[in-house]
């Protein structure tokens, strides 16, 4: 049996295996002798090809160049390029063929497998590189000659310094430390003395004071300077319910400086004290702004407190946008907090 080699491509694209010949064209035959026309040559492709299809000899899709064929006969090349035809001593060589596509096959899977398993361990690899970068590796602690206590206790012991730089006197702030200590449950650590925390508070609220500046001068964490100063505000806000109230919530006697002051007895005789408003710059989300720019070109809130004769605090909200109108806020706590705002008596 012959072969034929009309159409097969040239280069690396060439579909030539063992039987395969150059360019020349025509089919010949055992001998060499004679020629057939292209119908014989169509027509006896066409039977060799449905006769490997019914053996089952056929291996489709054909791998690569779709020269995989078992067996006796011919096999068309499904790119277009020609046909190729195998005579009957070639099929232990179709066999090879075969073989060696499936080997390559099974190389450029497992290449593949190696290739996704660098880049999936590459992917692993930088994620944990960020978390150690981002949550595990701290800096080097904060090393100086003065801590943070240090700096306190020095502000403490220096005449005017506390008042400075605490906005109180230095027996005043003990004892504050101290009574939010045993009352309002404000706790020294480890790490932090209750008066330092209390310290830190005063600071950031008496200067606006940032996180970053009084980490450089407490020598913390800014987690540590947060979470204090959270404490801190807790203490405070439940000392407050305790001490901004009247202390004679009743009002049954007239204070002094009404009733020994001629200017004011006996006009302003059930007088319990004045209120009026303020306005705290406030540090607001740009997007939120607007309600609390009014006078100023900044965000402010707006506070209202009500104070007895001996200047004592007895009533405060606060919360409001700056831009709220003073009668608003003041109608508006009447209804919420009338029972706890602070009433002259009757009569």
């Amino acid at each position: 049996m012959g072969y034929i080699t009309e159409g097969i491509p040239r280069g690396r694209d060439r579909g030539c295996g063992r039987g395969c010949g150059g360019r020349s064209s025509g089919f010949n035959n055992k001998n060499g002798k004679g020629s057939v026309t292209g119908q014989e040559k169509k027509k006896t492709l066409l039977i060799w090809t449905n006769q490997l299809k019914a053996s089952g000899k056929i291996k489709l899709p054909w791998k690569r160049y779709n020269r995989v064929a078992m067996g006796d006969g011919c096999v068309h090349d499904m790119h277009g390029r020609g046909t190729i035809a195998m005579s009957s001593n070639t099929t232990s060589d179709s066999n090879s063929i075969e073989d060696e596509s499936d080997s390559e096959d099974e190389s450029n899977c497992e290449v593949d497998k190696i290739r996704k398993f660098y880049m999936t361990a590459t992917v692993g690899v930088a994620i944990c590189a960020n978390y150690y970068a981002k949550y595990l590796m701290k800096q080097n602690p904060r090393t100086s000659t003065l801590s943070g206590w240090q700096w306190v206790q020095e502000t403490l012991r220096t005449p005017g310094e506390s008042y400075r730089m605490l906005r109180m006197e230095s027996e005043v702030f003990k004892r504050l430390a101290l009574l939010l200590t045993n009352n309002y449950g404000l706790q020294s650590t480890r790490a932090m003395h209750a008066e330092e925390a209390l310290a830190i508070f005063l600071l950031v609220c008496g200067h606006n004071e940032t996180n970053r500046n009084i980490q450089n001068r407490f020598k913390h964490s800014g987690e540590t300077i947060s979470r204090k100063f959270n404490e801190v505000l807790d203490s405070l806000v439940r000392f407050s319910v305790d001490i901004i109230k009247p202390l004679d919530p009743s009002f049954t006697t007239t204070p002094p400086q009404i009733r020994n002051n001629v200017r004011f007895w006996p006009h302003f005789e059930g007088a319990i004290g004045a209120i009026d408003g303020t306005l705290i710059r406030a540090v607001i989300p740009k997007e939120d702004q607007i309600p609390y720019i009014g006078r100023k070109p900044y965000p402010m809130q707006n506070i209202m407190a009500v104070c007895d004769f001996n200047m004592v605090f007895t009533f405060v909200v606060a919360g409001w946008p700056g831009a709220t109108h003073d009668a608003r806020i003041f109608t508006t706590t009447l209804n919420n907090y009338g029972h706890i705002f602070p009433h002259p008596p009757e009569g």
